[in-house]
């Protein structure tokens, strides 16, 4: 069973402004492999079951959802760096499908 983390944006017009930036932030991450519109896909290079992803991101129109199958250390590096890049460039609170509070 998948979880889903939201990330919710202070200011979301920053998210809105800087959709780009955090798309090339996404696709350079070392576990990305796929994109189909604002759906973004990462898989640990160490999976030698072929899953097709163990994370995938949603840009949604004022948040972001991310869907989290599996995440063995790469997925982990990747979601903190990703995480830790937003959070240096604007607040944000991460919660899970119930809304809690999220300590990713």
């Amino acid at each position: 069973m998948a979880a889903e983390l939201f990330v919710k944006f202070e200011n979301t017009n920053w998210y809105i402004e800087n959709k780009k930036m955090i798309i090339n932030v996404i696709t350079s991450l070392e576990t990305f492999v796929y994109q189909l519109n604002n759906e973004f896909w990462l898989k640990d290079s160490s999976d030698i079951i072929d899953d097709d992803y163990h994370v995938r991101i949603f840009l949604n129109n004022d948040d972001i959802m991310l869907e989290i199958d599996f995440h063995p250390f790469d997925i982990e590096k990747s979601l903190k760096n990703f995480l830790n890049w937003i959070r240096m460039n604007t607040n944000i609170i991460v919660q899970d499908e119930d809304g809690e509070i999220s300590t990713w």
